[in-house]
């Protein structure tokens, strides 16, 4: 049996998705592996505080009209990791180091970049899920509610300077993670799109900042394929969507009941 190529999401990469922001963001990875989830090669996970995070009004299209349409057309390809308090208990461990980077002023992680990256530890840690990569276009860009930058998920290992052995080992269960942008090693015809020019440019002019967008690749070709087949009324068929779950998987929260009654017990 091939084995499964499990990644797990933050809720910024499905808010790119749904508000089809072709002109900041390109979508052809994120396609390329949605389409891989519904044919069972690709399993995706995510943290239940996305259904907060990621708006109804960042909906743009009628492949899905919501969050909860689009957990219900990708059931088993795409699970929740729900929240417990060894989660929040890992976010709050993570919140309090104090990230700085030479002479840079320090940065404060936000409670949602926190929350998803414990998320992430604990599908790790106490269920043994082999996570390939962290997928996430968070360089640190957006602003905290201190009014300061915020901590950048990719290379967050640069903002660790001076911490103590306690504090580096709470910081290096993130620095585990394969954290980068959800761009696809082998991209196919069907889904690659020119790069925006906004990205061309944005990359061009900041190269050499510290917090510039991890360039995405060049030289694509023209062309974007739709991916959810519908059935008419702005949601995707469910004979052809529905997908079958495995019985070893870690706990996801259903939309029917948010629970953490997982399908097989955590690791002891």
């Amino acid at each position: 049996m091939v084995a499964k190529t499990h990644l797990f999401w933050d809720s910024c990469v499905f808010y790119a998705y749904f508000s089809n922001n072709t002109a900041a963001y390109d979508l052809s990875g994120i396609e390329q592996y949605i389409e891989e989830a519904k044919s069972g090669s690709v399993v995706i996970h995510t943290c239940s505080v996305a259904l907060a995070e990621v708006v109804p009004s960042a909906f743009v299209g009628e492949s899905h009209g919501s969050f909860q349409d689009f957990l219900r057309d990708f059931r088993g390809a795409v699970r929740l990791v729900d929240l417990n308090p060894n989660v929040m208990l890992m976010a709050g461990r993570l919140k309090d180091l104090p990230y700085r980077k030479s002479n840079s002023p320090g940065r404060q992680l936000g409670t949602g970049d926190a929350v998803m990256l414990a998320a992430c530890i604990h599908l790790v840690e106490n269920y043994g899920v082999v996570v390939d990569a962290f997928h996430t276009f968070d360089a640190g860009k957006k602003r905290g509610l201190d009014g300061g930058r915020g901590m950048p998920l990719l290379g967050y290992e640069e903002w660790c300077e001076g911490f103590d052995v306690a504090q580096m080992a709470v910081a290096q269960k993130v620095i585990d993670l394969k954290r980068c942008n959800p761009q696809h090693p082998s991209p196919s015809l069907l889904h690659v799109q020119q790069v925006p020019a906004a990205i061309e440019k944005d990359a061009a002019a900041e190269g050499a900042n510290e917090d510039a967008l991890i360039p995405t690749p060049e030289n694509k070709a023209n062309g974007k394929a739709a991916i959810v087949p519908s059935n008419g009324n702005g949601h995707a068929d469910e004979g052809k969507n529905k997908m079958p779950i495995d019985k070893d998987t870690p706990p996801i929260a259903t939309l029917e009941a948010h629970s953490s009654e997982a399908a097989t017990s955590p690791k002891s």
